[in-house]
């Protein structure tokens, strides 16, 4: 049976070249529907790199109201008004589809299942070439979400898994963030997959640097941990709390705060009652602050002034069991050692740089020790730290990814 569909859907894919008109020529349009236009990924890095490489960009974005702008870095950015619940969300993707149906251009880069989805109807209806840039692991994403009833969550997850195998059969290239995501990618178009990580910007990070070492000595007697993005249980926030008050109760003669630069993730309410009632119970709030999401080069900055940088991914999720986070290489970049989850990803960029430690995710007590061990050990801090930054500059840095990037597009244009 999925053989014949398969077969099916290729002589279907086949006609969609035959008789529709085409786009400018260097035109892209990144198409999302759950990132912002300041997304590190999307806009600092793969839409900046494109911008530079010639090409005639525009990104379209959920926003609280309508709108079209034109960025610092002549990037067009068009917001599209989005409701909460499902209905908003297929209007949203409705006004997307019409949005782009009536634009000039020539590739669809979708980034979720949906946008997807809308890109494959443009191939159809105009010969649209498609780039799927895959930042999750979808099929995992859906497993643990709250929003599904629990009985119904496998199903689900299996379901978009086939939807998903079955959508990318018409795209042209397929950009994913690690290997291990990667792999179910390859299988089924392994000359058309690309890993393109998120790997920081080495040039943008330098610029905030200077602004580290008057901090740091102005918060020298305090120990600081810091993390950024959305705060829940899948990320080991709740993990990290308890570590902050082992921390405390084990060594009250020092002070160990935790910097979470983002905000708690507001689907998780039960986490957030419990954060709230613990903090209070437990006399915590002065050593977590939780800082709401800051402009790029602020949070680079408060990064750059931490001591040590903390991600703590549980493994229940394989969305998060095969992540590779941004953060980790944020953290390299600007010289603070990590603290991290001993995950496949996660292990081998920290063991292969030697630029922190490695502890089970889900033990807070491991936690703390390891957090009070780099406490104790400045030298080691140094030492963890330059290795993470000498890393990042040789290796792990989005100057060797862009050239990734641009290769995924001169073979998409080569081949029109």
């Amino acid at each position: 049976m999925k053989v014949a569909i398969r077969v099916l859907l290729n002589y279907i894919y086949s006609r969609m070249d035959e008789g529709a008109k085409t786009g400018k020529k260097t035109g892209v349009w990144i198409i999302t529907s759950a990132h912002s236009c300041e997304d590190g990924r999307l806009y600092y890095k793969e839409g900046l790199s494109l911008k530079k490489a010639g090409y005639d960009l525009t990104i379209t974005v959920p926003g609280d109201r309508t709108e079209k702008i034109i960025t610092d870095d002549k990037i067009k950015v068009i917001k599209i008004k989005r409701n909460k619940g499902l209905i908003g969300r297929i209007r949203f993707n409705l006004s997307l589809l019409r949005t782009a149906f009536n634009a000039d251009y020539m590739v669809s880069h979708c980034v979720e299942p949906d946008t997807l989805f809308i890109g494959i109807l443009l191939k159809i209806l105009q010969r649209k070439k498609i780039v799927y840039d895959c930042h999750e692991h979808t099929p995992s994403f859906i497993a643990v979400n709250r929003k599904f009833p629990r009985p119904f969550r496998r199903f689900f997850a299996a379901l978009v898994w086939l939807i998903e195998r079955m959508l990318i059969i018409p795209v042209d290239e397929i950009i994913d963030t690690n290997e291990t995501r990667a792999a179910r990618f390859m299988r089924v178009k392994p000359k058309h997959t690309t890993v393109v990580s998120n790997m920081p910007n080495v040039e943008y990070i330098q610029n905030v640097m200077r602004c580290s070492t008057k901090e740091k000595s102005e918060t020298k007697n305090d120990f600081v941990i810091v993390s950024t993005g959305d705060f829940n249980k899948n990320r080991g926030f709740h993990i990290i709390v308890e570590a902050i008050r082992l921390l405390r109760e084990r060594y009250p003669a020092r002070c160990f705060r935790f910097v979470g630069i983002g905000r708690l993730d507001e689907r998780e309410q039960e986490l957030k009652s419990w954060s709230d009632d613990f903090l209070q119970r437990h006399n915590l709030k002065e050593n977590i602050e939780i800082t709401g999401w800051l402009p790029y080069d602020e949070m680079y900055e408060k990064v750059a002034c931490a001591d040590v940088g903390i991600i703590m991914f549980q493994p229940d999720s394989y969305n998060h069991f095969s992540g590779l986070p941004n953060k980790l290489f944020d953290f390299m970049c600007v010289g603070i050692p990590v603290v991290a989850s001993d995950l496949p990803e996660i292990r081998n960029v920290v063991s292969s740089a030697g630029c922190g430690l490695l502890v089970d995710p889900k033990n807070s007590s491991s936690v703390a020790d390891v957090i009070y061990q780099l406490s104790m050990e400045a030298d080691l801090q140094r030492e963890m730290g330059e290795r993470g930054r000498s890393a990042v500059l040789n290796k792990y840095n989005w100057e060797q990814m862009e050239k990734r990037l641009l290769c995924v597009y001169e073979r998409l244009f080569e081949r029109e």
